[in-house]
């Protein structure tokens, strides 16, 4: 395996708090279907003097090698890195199953287009067979995805995706994601009073996407004002050094309303002896700490809701399914594939809490035969199924 950093990364009251937290209401997760296990993929022979009923080769291309990489164009915040992480793990899996010879990653690091695109164009010249992506634009990467295609190389994009045709894409549902939050926040402070809105990572198609979804739910509530933005980047700890110098001019604030980073904004509130606003939860380990907290002092209960940091490791078994001909219930892979949220209802939290470390985001490192039981949800019109809680 090989990794590479285009450039280095480094990476009040008692009962105020509580009435502020059970004003975030309980996230539900939509219902998902049981999975009977049935769907498999067909894999066929990589060697042509095989007869049609002769066994698939167990390996990627024969004695052929098969490099996937993982180009990211950020790392700056938890989400991402428990994301890389999950990628290796999925990665190193393919290996040992003889699925792929390596894998490389790559990340720009400073989160521009111009760095993500020397990146790819890199692995492009380096012959990889396969790139999964995850996009500093959504439009800017396009010439060289492209690019890539026409040399033959398998391009997915997750998460932040890139608009270019010739790509699969692996995704969440964003506007979902978005709505649910507004809704919790806008909902739980009344429907008015003064709130602060924290963006995500600059430029990212999900953070794009969840902004425009704010824009309409605050248009439904004119008595609610927006009296600051700051940008968080998704990570607790620079939502925090972005509120600390913003909370100072303000007045009562009612509730924030950001992506992730919520631990990020109880430490920012607190250290400055203020009342704790209404704010949506995220799945960050630390986070989920403090919800375990409150259950057991107060008897707190409610739900957590996140993207998952798990796509790419799905996106790297896509890559392969499709560079070894495979089919899904007889079917080829779509062109898009939308997973499950990371949903905690109350009755999991100690178990994510088992699984994630203080620094990570819950979520899954996918498995090829999870990421199959994925795509045949897609292809049968039916919500994916989520995978189990990891073990420790």
């Amino acid at each position: 395996m090989t990794k590479s950093t285009t450039t280095p990364a480094k990476t009040g009251a008692r009962w105020r708090w509580l009435i502020a937290v059970l004003a975030v209401l309980a996230i539900t997760a939509a219902s998902c279907g049981d999975d009977d296990g049935d769907s498999t993929a067909d894999e066929p022979s990589n060697d042509p003097s095989d007869e049609p009923g002769d066994e698939p080769s167990d390996e990627p291309a024969g004695d052929e090698e098969f490099v996937v990489a993982l180009s990211n164009s950020f790392i700056g915040n938890d989400w991402r890195k428990t994301m890389v992480e999950s990628f290796e793990i999925a990665a190193e899996a393919a290996v040992a199953s003889g699925d792929i010879t390596d894998f490389r990653v790559e990340i720009t690091a400073e989160n521009t287009a111009t760095a993500q695109i020397a990146s790819i164009e890199s692995l492009i010249l380096a012959g990889v067979e396969a790139i999964v992506i995850n996009s500093a634009s959504p439009t800017a990467l396009d010439p060289v995805i492209q690019r890539a295609c026409d040399e033959g190389i398998i391009v997915v994009v997750f998460d932040s995706l890139a608009d270019a045709e010739c790509a699969t894409k692996v995704f969440n549902d964003f506007e979902d994601w978005g709505r649910t939050q507004a809704e919790l926040v806008l909902e739980g402070i009344g429907g008015e009073g003064d709130i602060i809105m924290v963006e995500g990572v600059t430029g990212s198609a999900p953070n794009d996407t969840v902004l425009a979804v704010w824009a309409e739910e605050l248009a439904k509530y004119p008595d609610v004002n927006v009296v600051a933005t700051v940008i968080g980047q998704n990570d607790g700890a620079l939502t925090q050094q972005a509120l600390v110098p913003v909370l100072p001019s303000l007045g009562d604030i009612d509730g924030v309303l950001l992506q992730v980073g919520a631990n990020g904004v109880i430490n920012a509130f607190q250290d400055a002896g203020r009342d704790l606003p209404v704010v949506d939860l995220d799945t960050h380990g630390g986070t989920l700490r403090i919800w375990d907290e409150l259950n057991k002092s107060v008897g707190f209960e409610t739900s957590a809701v996140l993207t998952d940091p798990g796509q790419g490791s799905a996106a790297l078994w896509v890559a392969i399914m499709i560079g070894r001909g495979e089919q899904v219930d007889g079917q080829d892979i779509p062109a898009e594939v939308v997973l499950p949220l990371v949903v905690i209802p109350q009755e999991d939290l100690e178990a994510w809490i088992a699984v994630t470390p203080d620094t990570a985001m819950a979520g899954w490192s996918w498995t090829k035969d999870q990421t199959i039981a994925a795509i045949a949800s897609n292809l049968a019109g039916e919500e994916a199924v989520a995978p189990p809680i990891p073990t420790p």
